[in-house]
């Protein structure tokens, strides 16, 4: 038996991936375990970065020294041909290629699977009317709360922090964002996100992704928003999770090549700045 992994590119646990998958093959009777600590892809400074997480990982003799930078201001030279965008939810993702793509910069957001789910969504709501859409995506949020606090017995607090919830607020964020657009009706509405999510390479275009989708991805530059919710951390959270997220932040900032640049503002600040020349 011959499996290839690392422990710690585990991040799918919340889609029911076996979080000790590696450790029981490991486990197994003349089963030899070969280290993964060479990186080929990264410069020595993000090696740097990444040993914070995983200490045992080293740049490749060779390689170059790469380049790590933090901004504030949102420019049209920020963003580069083929760069990588990543995130740890989509909703400031949607967001920011809609600021991409009025700036006229060609940009996309990977995961058809992220717009079938707005789209149930926005088919769930039964209605041609944005405000309507709207006001539905309050009231599915309100009725999920209420079914997660009697299925757990938790309160209202505990309940928004649970996996499904945070799942559901960041798709309807995401909608909220593209409606912010001057959006007619639900037929322009799913028009519009048909057109920035596609999981097709297009060439030259600004890439944007959530980390997860990012795995096995890399790029020259990558550029990460909300840094601070890498890892993500919330009450309750069980110990797995939170591994799970600094697997998540080791996979993310692993993705560049050459050069990583934090984005240090909130979502609130994000959506509200305009992309400058």
């Amino acid at each position: 038996l011959v499996a290839v992994g690392d422990r710690n590119q585990a991040i799918n646990g919340f889609a029911g991936a076996d979080c000790s998958s590696f450790d029981k093959i490991a486990d197994q009777d003349n089963t030899i375990e070969l280290p993964l600590s060479v990186n080929y892809r990264c410069g020595t400074t993000m090696i740097s970065l990444a040993q914070e997480i995983v200490p045992h990982i080293k740049a490749h003799d060779g390689a170059l020294k790469g380049e790590i930078s933090h901004t504030k201001q949102l420019t049209k030279s920020l963003f580069r041909d083929n760069d990588m965008v990543l995130c740890r939810t989509s909703a400031p993702l949607v967001g920011l290629c809609m600021k991409l793509i009025e700036s006229g910069i060609t940009a996309v957001v990977k995961g058809k699977d992220i717009a079938q789910d707005l789209k149930n969504l926005i088919e769930n709501a039964n209605t041609r009317d944005i405000k309507e859409v709207l006001a539905y995506l309050e009231e599915e949020k309100k009725k999920v709360v209420s079914v997660i606090m009697e299925q757990r017995k938790c309160d209202e607090a505990s309940a928004k922090n649970s996996t499904r919830y945070i799942n559901l607020e960041d798709r309807c964020k995401c909608i909220e964002n593209i409606c912010m657009y001057s959006i007619r009706d639900t037929t322009q509405l799913k028009s519009y996100i048909s057109r920035i999510f596609s999981d097709e390479n297009i060439e030259n275009a600004v890439t944007l992704s959530t980390a997860h989708k990012s795995k096995g991805l890399e790029a020259n530059r990558v550029i990460i928003l909300l840094p601070n919710t890498l890892p993500l951390k919330y009450p309750q959270q069980q110990e797995w999770q939170l591994i799970q997220e600094f697997n998540l932040k080791y996979v993310a900032i692993t993705r560049a090549r050459k050069e990583l640049i934090f984005v240090d503002l909130t979502e609130a600040e994000l959506l509200k700045q305009k992309i400058v020349d």
